[in-house]
């Protein structure tokens, strides 16, 4: 009986260092899906204000302007695709998936 006690606690300890492993590698792999939509998000920002100019420009009558509706950039969507692909998505509350929702406009100005 004595002998069957440390074969216990070992197979206890593999399991639980196993268990452990996993769950650090999804908050690694959640972590890193974040951090990539949040820079993605940041560089789709800084289109928009460009773009802001450019219309304006485009759209005044008059003065000088600054481009063509053939300068327009597109958005990046591939880390939101990844983002809701990996399941992410679902696990953001209510307000935040519906500010993400912009990301369908995106596709839209895209294509």
């Amino acid at each position: 009986m004595i002998e069957i006690y440390p074969s216990i606690v070992q197979g206890l300890i593999s399991v639980s260092t196993a268990f452990i492993i996993l769950k650090l590698e999804r908050w690694y792999d959640k972590r890193k899906h974040f951090k990539a939509l949040y820079g993605e998000v940041e560089v789709n920002l800084n289109i928009a204000e460009n773009l802001v100019s450019l219309a304006e420009s485009i759209g005044s009558r008059g003065g000088e302007r600054l481009g063509t509706v053939f300068d327009l950039q597109l958005f990046h969507v591939n880390c939101f695709e990844e983002f809701k692909s990996s399941g992410y998505f679902i696990t953001l509350d209510e307000k935040t998936r519906k500010s993400v929702e912009v990301y369908e406009l995106i596709s839209s100005h895209n294509r």
